[in-house]
């Protein structure tokens, strides 16, 4: 499995599943009390963890929906 960027000290983070992975973007690193915006997948079909494009503002605590095959992130608290 490669090494995720996410660690997993991490709280308010947000999942789902499309495309084919569990994707988990933002949250909280619990240890250094810091808002992440990292963006992970799960590949299901090979069982490893690839980085993706991280948000464009750090986030924590979010909601998302799929519109049109595209994936939004909205919602919550930010980095301050």
């Amino acid at each position: 499995m490669a090494v995720r960027l996410l660690a997993d000290a991490t709280g308010h983070c947000l999942g789902r599943a499309s495309w084919g992975a569990i994707h988990i973007t933002g949250g909280e690193d619990i240890n250094q009390l810091v808002t992440l915006g990292a963006h992970e997948g799960l590949d299901l079909a090979t069982m490893t963890w690839h980085p993706y494009a991280d948000l464009p503002t750090k986030r924590h605590g979010t909601t998302s929906g799929v519109v049109d095959g595209r994936w939004y992130v909205m919602g919550s608290g930010r980095a301050g």
